[in-house]
């Protein structure tokens, strides 16, 4: 394993412990405006450009597409409707 790899797996837990931790207050996220959650996805997208060093001008849909990382909204989404089923 060389040290680029071992970086990666290190800044995407550290993401995983610092960013996405906030999507699973989702059942109180879906009430909220579209401006908060653009700018919780705008957070994600710094992390995420962070943990993976990527340049600050790459697109957030491309960055998550290389990552495997869903949008902050979809994510939310599909919590949402899982939340919703398991309600039900």
């Amino acid at each position: 394993m060389n040290n680029g790899s071992y970086t990666y797996k290190y800044m995407m837990l550290k993401y995983k412990q610092l960013i996405r931790h906030m999507a699973y207050a989702c059942p109180s996220c879906r009430s909220a405006a579209h401006t908060h959650v653009r700018k919780l996805q705008v957070l994600q997208h710094k992390g995420l450009c962070l943990a993976t060093g990527v340049p600050w001008y790459v697109s957030s849909g491309q960055v998550h597409g290389d990552v495997g990382v869903p949008l902050f909204a979809d994510h939310i989404r599909d919590l949402n409707a899982s939340w919703d089923s398991k309600v039900s």
